[in-house]
């Protein structure tokens, strides 16, 4: 059987013509609510999207790419899904906890990407806290700039347990040499994506092959830096599988 785990760049290649997956249900079959914490003394929103029943479960943190969430298309659908699995999915408008005159995703400066990381990292204690989630069960799922902090706080933050990185790469502003244990890694990128280049992902696997990071790769074939059908559903369903089994309940029986 092969395990998930890769320790090389045997990534792999995924034709485009993947067999459509199921749909995620709609949010109406699972609880949805919006909330607020603060950071740095600024509201910052949360969609949550909560799995049904009782009891803590496991949880993850959804970051939005550089253009924020929008109508929700590229984010939204995994959240559902993860609910629908029986994560609770909060996507964090990390945005909001930046002051308004620096909020533009185009900053780029080391001193913005600390301030993201500080909402973020706000956003994860506000998540831990909640009487819904099991505080060792967490993970990050990052959308392009939002999977730069995901993987850059991940080396950082214990607190994480589990990291999907969608479209994105290693953050500039992290020391390499400085990052601590990490968590099972799973990168999705597109062969064609021009945006942030799979060189950028190939690299940062290599990272974590020298860090001897559990980690595993799928390259997409045929696609950008936005998925398109059937890419895009497969890719909500892998990164959900990902997360239901690096997240699973240990002191839960089997079923």
């Amino acid at each position: 059987m092969r395990a998930w785990v890769a320790r090389g760049l045997a990534a792999a290649i995924v034709a485009g013509a993947l067999a459509a997956t199921a749909a995620p249900a709609d949010a109406q079959q699972t609880g949805f609510q919006s909330v607020r914490f603060t950071s740095q003394k600024r509201p910052v929103r949360v969609d949550v999207f909560t799995a049904r029943g009782a009891g803590r479960k496991a949880a993850v943190i959804v970051l939005h790419g550089a253009h924020g969430i929008g109508r929700g298309e590229l984010i939204y659908p995994q959240a559902k899904a993860l609910a629908e699995r029986g994560i609770n999915a909060f996507v964090v408008h990390y945005f909001d906890g930046l002051n308004a005159s620096t909020r533009r995703a185009a900053e780029t400066s080391v001193e913005m990407a600390f301030a993201r990381d500080r909402v973020i990292e706000d956003a994860i204690t506000f998540v831990s806290g909640r009487p819904d989630v099991d505080p060792k069960r967490i993970g990050l799922y990052g959308l392009s700039l939002g999977a730069y902090h995901a993987v850059g706080l991940a080396g950082r933050d214990r607190r994480i347990a589990a990291v999907v990185s969608m479209v994105g790469a290693f953050p500039g502003h992290v020391q390499r040499d400085a990052l601590g244990r990490l968590p099972p890694i799973l990168i999705l990128h597109g062969d064609n994506d021009r945006q942030v280049p799979l060189e950028k992902a190939f690299d940062m696997a290599m990272l974590f092959d020298r860090l001897g990071a559990a980690y595993d790769m799928k390259v997409y074939a045929r696609q950008g830096h936005s998925f398109t059908s059937p890419a895009k559903e497969n890719s909500v369903n892998v990164a959900s599988d990902f997360f239901v089994k690096q997240l699973s309940d240990p002191h839960k029986p089997a079923s």
